[in-house]
């Protein structure tokens, strides 16, 4: 038995006997995968350089447009334009990694319940402390299989 589901920011992989988040879905990338325990401090620090370039990015982009205002408002709004849509293939360029990767063992699992518009999946991670994952955009046959899921 292997299935697996698209959500907002990455894939739902089921086996026998885990449930995994994987960024594109591809069962190789399982391989690499760790058991979920909370946010380590690289995974915080990896998360603190993605933000810190998000925001250097900005500020090029600002300093850009000012400058591009000295110079000659003509192109103000093609400027503009054209930083909004810079920005927007960026983010869908880089969609991908903000979704999380982690191994939660079926036998872990406490329970699945749906979420506003996603579910809720509450497990004990590797220490045996709860935690639990909350996934946004579920499709729908995905939160119907997991709902009916023994664990």
């Amino acid at each position: 038995m292997k299935h697996y589901f698209k959500h907002n920011n990455g894939y739902i992989n089921i086996d026998e006997e885990n449930l995994y988040l994987t960024k594109t879905g591809n069962w190789q990338e399982v391989r690499d995968i760790k058991e979920r325990i909370r946010a380590s401090s690289q995974e915080k620090e990896t998360s603190k350089i993605k933000k810190l370039f998000y925001w250097c990015l900005a500020i090029v982009e600002v300093v850009f447009l000012i400058y591009i205002i000295t110079i000659d408002y003509k192109y103000l709004i093609t400027n503009i334009l054209f930083i909004f849509i810079m920005n927007f293939v960026i983010y869908i360029f880089h969609k991908r990694d903000f979704g999380k990767q982690a191994i939660i063992p079926l036998n872990q699992i406490e329970a699945i319940e749906p979420y506003k518009n996603g579910l809720k999946i509450s497990f004990k991670d590797v220490t045996n402390k709860p935690d639990f994952e909350i996934l946004k955009g579920v499709e729908e046959k995905g939160i119907e299989f997991l709902m009916n899921l023994e664990f």
